[in-house]
């Protein structure tokens, strides 16, 4: 069963949509404008009913509000409105590949096509779908959302219900999908708990004298150079995966704790630096009742690293953990945050730097295809770059995914107005270079 609301009803704006004025630049660029959005896709096995893929995807905005919700700046205090739902866009592109071998590729480049594209916030729903035929039975399904809308998590939820209400309008037994609590909750919600007195002295100790990762950029942001966001995308190998994996079950942690760690190390080899403060984004949903909902949940969340005096890299993986533990422990916020400690966010204003935000995704769909009905989901995993994807509104990210048994696929995404490409592919052969080198022998001495 779902809950929904009425036409028209207005609602706070959530923290995360707030967050998102801090790179407000109008309807053409930034948070609010047609490049930042999110895309998800997977390739679908077994023949498609159209009508019924488009009645599936209609019924995922009338269960989801988050998709059908406009979000009112001009007001003297913005605020969200919810809206009646409408129907998704579905373009379907005929592009027969008879060459499965190549098949692979032409889901990608798909994809890349999709995240290219303009998606203006005014135009409702903040959902949108491509089919791409390559087979009569093999296709790409591709769906893509406006980030004020959705987050990453959000996107595999969507793909989850339009599987589950295809195959039951078609009669194969499924399971129900759960009630979903609103987006509109969980903003009424926060605003009740920012009012509350919590404890803040964690972060006011744990960051007093840091500051965000920000790095050199090849252009400073005055400069006034036109921006895209492009993304490079690069693999690591099964094995060094299954390295990752290995050490992350020893030193009970997990592939991000891992990868972070890594990433730190990185930081500390290529600009010396021993205190090291990632920010992250935290699924930021709180409550086990909106695990399930469709919105912009994610926070800002800033995890300081000090490894100064770290005499392997295994010990720099436990000095990670300690920091993410204590960090998703204390959870605030990040306009909490800045409010306590000011300094933590200076570097996100010098014109000469730019923040690296550091995620691992997760999904819901296993590596070897989820069947639903009558098809086969698999979700497309890609290591084909772009020029242009998705916007970043000011600075870098790092978006990792870890397959057991199987490679992990990298994309880091920089504004093209600050740094040049061939930076950008600098820091991702750095990067692997040292999760390969300090994996290979995780006890080495690193104070050597």
């Amino acid at each position: 069963m779902t809950t929904t609301q009425t036409s028209e009803t207005v609602v706070p704006l959530s923290a995360n949509q707030q967050f998102l004025f801090m790179f407000d630049q109008g309807e053409e660029a930034g948070s609010f404008g047609p490049y930042h959005h999110i895309a998800a896709g997977w390739r679908v096995r077994g023949p498609i009913d159209t009508a019924r893929l488009q009645a599936a995807l209609d019924a995922v905005v009338v269960r989801h509000e988050a998709l059908r919700t406009v979000i009112v700046r001009d007001a003297e205090q913005p605020y969200q409105r919810i809206c009646a739902p409408g129907r998704v866009r579905l373009d379907i592109i005929e592009h027969p590949e008879p060459d499965e071998s190549r098949r692979d590729l032409r889901a990608q480049w798909a994809m890349n096509d999709l995240e290219a594209g303009r998606f203006s916030i005014n135009d409702l729903p903040l959902l949108r779908a491509v089919l791409v035929r390559l087979a009569p039975d093999d296709a790409v399904l591709g769906l893509q959302a406006h980030h004020s809308a959705a987050d990453a998590w959000s996107m595999q939820i969507i793909m989850r219900d339009v599987a589950n209400l295809y195959a039951a309008a078609a009669g194969f037994a499924v399971p129900e999908l759960p009630e979903v609590a609103q987006y509109a909750e969980f903003a009424r919600l926060q605003h009740e708990l920012v009012a509350e007195d919590v404890d803040r002295e964690y972060w006011r100790e744990n960051l007093d004298g840091a500051e965000l990762l920000a790095l050199p950029t090849d252009w400073p942001r005055s400069a006034g150079l036109p921006k895209a966001s492009s993304w490079h995308r690069f693999t690591i190998d099964p094995e060094t995966t299954a390295s990752v994996l290995s050490i992350a079950r020893h030193t009970r942690s997990t592939p991000f704790i891992v990868l972070l760690a890594a990433y730190c190390a990185t930081v500390q080899r290529a600009f010396g630096r021993a205190d090291v403060t990632v920010p992250t984004f935290s699924p930021g949903r709180g409550l086990q009742r909106f695990q399930e909902s469709v919105g912009s949940f994610y926070n800002f969340l800033p995890l300081r690293v000090r490894l100064s005096g770290a005499a392997s890299f295994r010990e720099v993986i436990l000095r990670t953990r300690a920091a993410c533990l204590g960090a998703y422990e204390h959870e605030l916020l990040f306009g909490q945050v800045v409010q306590d400690t000011p300094a933590v966010a200076a570097p996100m204003a010098d014109d000469n730097l730019a923040a690296f935000v550091f995620q691992v995704e997760r999904t819901l769909f296993s590596a070897e295809g989820t069947t639903v009905g009558d098809l086969n989901f698999t979700e497309i995993r890609r290591n084909v770059s772009s020029p242009v994807g998705g916007d970043i509104p000011d600075g870098a990210l790092w978006t990792l995914s870890v397959e057991a048994g199987g490679d992990t696929v990298g994309t880091l995404a920089v504004n093209s107005n600050r740094y040049d490409s061939m930076t950008a592919a600098a820091m991702v052969l750095d990067f692997k270079r040292t999760v390969t080198d300090l994996l290979a022998n995780p006890d080495a001495d690193l104070t050597a």
